[in-house]
């Protein structure tokens, strides 16, 4: 009894020693795989690969490319990077993801023992973010113009309209938002907000994505007299020559 009482007394003795000497943990048999968060960039950005997260007595990490976007299926199992020490780096220019759409990746490590785990991440690459106006537009008075932004690329979350220049009787109206939307492309004026003053209008669109980005563009709209406006000029009828025989 004495015995087994001294041999407790030396087990918790060690452990306490341990505690003491914040001595870490024996670690585990196998290797962990962990290829890092998901992530979003735009064309010609450089993504950076990060495993350094996966555990165990690694000896090598393999990138592949699993599922490349539809119109590109050559991609399919090409072998992005093999290396025996880094657990991360930025991807090299002669391998960049310049075609839009979800790259799904595998890392693949293997230990000492030989031991191999997986995991992947997915790349997301949106297309470089740029606002297009449409084409500069020629309508009469009382006319609801129509704006399409719908050509504009990038992750866009909103379009934002802006009258920057309006006919120089009309100086307050500078600087009035026509509309601002998270989702529509596209619109027609509405009455409330017609171009109701002949003469060119300068409109900007201001285009913001994800990330924070902003990019602009501009269109002009002319806005012209109709045929039923007093304002319209008119063309005075042609006077017939006077030939010999008239004279």
């Amino acid at each position: 009894m004495a015995a087994m009482i001294k041999r407790c007394a030396a087990m918790f003795f060690m452990i306490g020693m341990l505690a003491v000497l914040n001595l870490p943990a024996l670690a585990q048999d196998g290797v962990t795989a962990a290829a890092g968060d998901d992530k979003t960039i735009i064309v010609g950005e450089v993504p950076a690969f990060d495993a350094c997260a996966s555990t165990g007595a690694i000896v090598n990490y393999r990138w592949v490319i699993l599922d490349a976007p539809d119109h590109v299926p050559g991609d399919d199992g090409k072998v992005i990077r093999e290396i025996m020490p880094d657990c991360s780096f930025d991807l090299e220019n002669e391998m960049l993801f310049s075609d839009v759409g979800t790259w799904l990746l595998e890392l693949e490590v293997t230990d000492e023992a030989g031991n191999i785990d997986s995991d992947t991440v997915e790349v997301t690459v949106n297309p470089v973010l740029m606002a297009d106006a449409g084409d500069d537009q020629t309508i009469p008075v009382g006319e609801a113009p129509t704006f399409d932004a719908c050509a504009s690329t990038g992750a866009i979350v909103n379009y934002r309209w802006v009258i920057v220049d309006a006919p120089p009787n009309l100086p307050d109206d500078d600087g009035k938002v026509i509309r601002e939307t998270l989702s529509d492309c596209a619109f027609a004026l509405g009455d409330e907000m017609l171009l109701d003053e002949v003469g060119m209008w300068l409109i900007e669109l201001e285009v913001t994505d994800e990330a924070g980005g902003i990019d602009s563009d501009f269109v002009a709209m002319t806005v012209v007299a109709g045929s039923d406006d007093p304002a319209a000029e008119t063309t005075p009828e042609a006077t017939p020559e006077m030939t010999d025989e008239a004279a």
